[in-house]
């Protein structure tokens, strides 16, 4: 590991699966994602005859071809399972063509996909609806989540010295019923102790993407909500109390403990906004920088008023978080630009 080379598929972007065919080490499958939204013709299964030196794609019959997991049976390599961001797809062809397997699964978002080291009929798939299993190679699929609490699972593991034992792990703790929560952890200095840790959002999905600390040791933390009921907590007068777009960026700060949400606002447009830094100046100010693509981002003081291109721009908003006003800019693409605003008229 200590020196890698690029073996091409460099506009696949993300790479979701990588697996070595175990009798002929040249075979190499790869299970692309693409890019994160809009067409891209580099997505799908593809396969390589020579150690990767070069690639093709296989994906005929592969009606989604955003790939997320990628299995292939052990004990016949020509058989493999596909987990798209549209159900279960088999192929007994080495990729060379491949069918929907939908009977007892329908057709959720397929994170990954697993067979049991010790008998290969058994597979096992983790689900945006559950974890499903398969006794006949995937063509038939049962849920068997009964039990578990959450319900988007990414990761699933036999255990490989008593096939009886299962584990898998689930994307987010939300218990307000969305796909993911935003989360907030604090560990002792020495790492030994979680002194809190808990999640927070509504009903959709709810990221963190930066934190902060104050001189009292409270927490503020900045990233993005699609949930209309994202618990907003002290939102008066110019602050924005709902989410008025399809992502905004959202601003929380949470007392030494943990256990009171102390303050929890939204900035955002129309569009797709997220906070992405965020940073203390001791003096009340809290500052968060960002990206969106919404035309009437709400600012003040701005240098740049409405978003330059076609694409996202960069923000920067400071918010006087004892007084509950803003001031913000936005920054054009390869520019550098700052605010000077005259001085508060104090009474």
């Amino acid at each position: 590991g200590k020196t890698w080379d690029t073996l091409g598929l460099a506009d696949t972007r993300q790479i979701s699966g990588v697996i070595v065919h175990p009798w002929n080490p040249d075979i190499v499958y790869v299970a692309a994602l693409g890019h994160m939204s809009g067409p891209n013709p580099e997505r799908g299964v593809y396969k390589s005859i020579d150690g990767g030196m070069t690639w093709k794609a296989f994906n005929s019959g592969l009606s989604n071809t955003r790939v997320l997991g990628l299995a292939l049976n052990p004990s016949s390599p020509s058989t493999l399972i596909a987990g798209t961001a549209k159900g279960i797809f088999r192929t007994l062809d080495s990729g060379t063509s491949w069918v929907a397997e939908t009977n007892g699964i329908g057709r959720p978002q397929v994170n990954v996909v697993v067979y049991d080291p010790s008998d290969s009929a058994v597979v096992y798939t983790g689900t945006t609806n559950g974890v499903f299993k398969s006794a006949d190679g995937g063509v038939q699929w049962t849920n068997i989540s009964s039990g578990l609490m959450a319900r988007d699972f990414v990761a699933l593991l036999v255990d490989p010295s008593n096939p009886l034992v299962v584990y898998t792990g689930a994307r987010g703790t939300n218990f307000s019923g969305g796909t993911n929560d935003a989360f907030l952890v604090k560990l002792s200095p020495d790492g030994s102790t979680l002194e809190y840790g808990f999640t927070f959002g509504g009903t959709k999905t709810d990221e963190a993407r930066a934190v902060a600390v104050d001189t009292n040791r409270s927490a503020f933390v900045t990233g993005l909500t699609l949930s209309k009921n994202f618990p907003v907590n002290g939102a008066i007068e110019k602050w924005q109390g709902t989410n008025s777009g399809n992502t905004d960026a959202f601003i929380a700060q949470f007392d030494p403990t943990g256990a009171s949400n102390v303050l929890a606002v939204l900035i955002g447009g129309k569009r797709n906004d997220s906070g992405r830094a965020i940073a203390l100046d001791g003096l009340g100010g809290v500052y968060i920088a960002g990206a969106s693509d919404s035309q009437n981002l709400p600012n003040t003081n701005a240098v740049q008023r409405t978003r330059a291109g076609d694409k996202e721009d960069a923000f920067l908003s400071k918010v006087r978080w004892m007084e509950t006003a803003t001031e913000g800019l936005q920054i054009a693409p390869n520019r550098i630009v700052r605010e000077s605003p005259q001085p508060s008229a104090r009474p």
